[in-house]
């Protein structure tokens, strides 16, 4: 067992469930925003971006995840402009990349067969059944 991992837990690994292969680089497609809500639950829908950017903000970006504040600010010798520009840099970033990816909310269990299907179909980039997709992304 891994730790940290408790007994009846599970640690999804797509090379491994997936059979995918590892590659040099591979674009970003599709964010999803997991929150596992338990044994048995499939959900899978579109979230605002504005929600999801909001939402990542506060838990992806490791200035606020690792509380690296006063970190940073020493790294840039207390220039508080400085930090502002690196700030405003990590934010744009994560627009970006929210903006130009397919953005879903995601609650599944990928223990049960039913589950791991629908997360491959999402990641595959296949079409979700019953989901809208957003046609200005590929």
């Amino acid at each position: 067992m891994r730790p940290g991992i408790k007994p009846g837990e599970y640690v999804a690994d797509p090379c491994v469930d997936l059979q995918w292969q590892a590659g040099a680089s591979s674009p970003v497609n599709t964010v999803c925003l997991v929150d596992y809500r338990g044994k048995g639950e499939h959900t899978i829908s579109e979230i605002d971006r504005d929600i999801l950017f909001d939402y990542m903000e506060q838990f992806s970006l490791a200035l606020n995840v690792y509380g690296l504040k006063e970190d940073v600010l020493d790294h840039l010798h207390g220039d508080v402009a400085a930090f502002s520009v690196q700030m405003r840099r990590a934010r744009s970033q994560l627009r970006a990349l929210v903006d130009r990816c397919r953005a879903y909310h995601v609650s599944c269990d990928a223990t049960d067969p039913r589950g791991l299907e629908n997360l491959y179909e999402l990641l595959s980039s296949r079409p979700l059944a019953g989901a809208r997709q957003d046609q200005s992304l590929p």
